[in-house]
């Protein structure tokens, strides 16, 4: 079962890129799976780091609609912490528009109570 879950993973940059109008979904349902366990982590991460320089800015939205749009502390915390660990930290990727949408999206995430 966990070899099956792997490999239709990482079929999805395939699909995402003959069709973008996937990208959206597949990369809602990655955001998902990034709370599974370390063991079970990197392949979400990685998948969904192939689909980011396929569709940098629709993946993003996505991941950041997934933050805001979850309950559960633990999924939003895993999403943050791939946009940090692996959005900001490639560079090349990490144009203006991606820099402006970081600031824009980032903004709406943070609670006023943090604000004050």
């Amino acid at each position: 079962m966990f070899q099956i879950r792997i490999s239709a993973m990482k079929v999805l940059p395939a699909i995402c890129k003959d069709s973008k109008e996937y990208v959206p979904k597949v990369t809602d349902i990655l955001a998902q799976l990034l709370q599974l366990d370390e063991s079970d982590h990197n392949t979400p991460t990685n998948t969904l780091s192939q689909i980011y320089k396929e569709d940098p800015v629709g993946t993003l939205k996505t991941v950041f609609n997934h933050v805001s749009s979850t309950d559960d502390a633990t999924e939003r915390e895993k999403c943050l912490q791939f946009i940090y660990k692996k959005i900001i930290k490639m560079e090349e990727k990490l144009t203006s528009e991606i820099y402006d949408l970081l600031l824009e999206e980032g903004k709406k995430i943070i609670p006023v109570s943090w604000l004050s």
